[in-house]
């Protein structure tokens, strides 16, 4: 079995990442990590294009923003991923530091795979394509440090929904229901549920509050041409891409999963009161 393991914190200790090579290895498994890894001297490293094509599991070893990054390119290999939490919150991950040597049951099969959907947002202007982005947590709108409002629209299906003035948007899927959005006053959703979570950012109306779209809809946003404001968008906590006024934002159920390997499988409720 090929495993990849990619390293998030640079403070890792290296006998953290000697004890799982050799747990993986004594399993009879080939053990690659990507060029850009600080623990090329524990086995094959490969480029970023050959790692996701070689690797039949990743292991993270970090936080939930590494994960996060992870799920970027191997969702679209379909490979999946097994998180140790080495941050500080690790909502994602199924493992916690003192459990590495439970990493063996996947030899035996011993785990299921947790798909998650994730969200496709495509930014046109005039008609033309300009980024597309696929994220497993959360879009999100926001006007930067900019003191005016946000001015938007907002389309279910291509119908009008609502105007919001706010100081930004977040769309985001169940899994990312407890990131940005749940700071927002976003709802929890269960990540079982099929459904998009769209959650305003400070809005300046009584009448916007979070909603719970159905996973089938197209949304879109459009920033109100004649404003002053530019806004940033941003996918999954990465670097933000400048949004014009009249550019639109198309969000809607991606081609493609993230699957989280679950060992523990522990209850979802309960990890919210234990690490929240």
């Amino acid at each position: 079995m090929n495993i990849g393991i990619v390293i998030g914190k640079t403070n890792i200790d290296s006998s953290v990442i000697t004890r799982l090579t050799s747990l993986l290895v004594k399993h009879g498994a080939d053990v690659y990590f990507p060029c850009d890894s600080i623990a090329g001297t524990f086995g094959t490293c490969l480029s970023a294009e050959d790692f996701y094509q070689t690797v039949q599991m990743v292991i993270v070893l970090g936080g939930d923003g590494t994960l996060l990054r992870v799920s970027q390119s191997a969702s679209k290999y379909g490979i999946p991923v097994l998180g140790v939490n080495f941050g500080r919150v690790g909502l994602l991950a199924d493992l916690e530091q003192d459990e590495l040597d439970l990493i063996s049951h996947i030899f035996t099969g011993d785990y299921t795979i947790d798909e998650r959907m994730m969200l496709t947002a495509t930014v046109t202007e005039n008609g033309e394509e300009k980024y597309r982005f696929d994220a497993l947590n959360e879009i999100a709108l926001s006007r930067g440090n900019f003191a005016k409002m946000l001015e938007m629209d907002l389309y279910i299906d291509g119908a009008i929904c609502t105007p919001i003035r706010a100081d930004g948007l977040i769309v985001s899927t169940p899994t990312g229901s407890t990131a940005y959005s749940l700071s927002a006053g976003g709802a929890v959703i269960d990540p079982l549920a099929e459904a998009f979570a769209v959650t305003p950012i400070c809005p300046h109306t009584l009448t916007i509050r979070p909603m719970v779209i159905c996973k089938n809809r197209m949304i879109t946003i459009k920033q109100k041409e004649g404003t002053e404001n530019v806004s940033f968008l941003s996918y999954d906590g990465n670097e933000a891409v400048t949004i014009n006024p009249g550019m639109e934002i198309c969000v809607q159920l991606s081609e493609h999963t993230t699957k989280l390997v679950r060992i523990v499988n522990r209850n979802f409720y309960s990890v919210l009161k234990d690490k929240l």
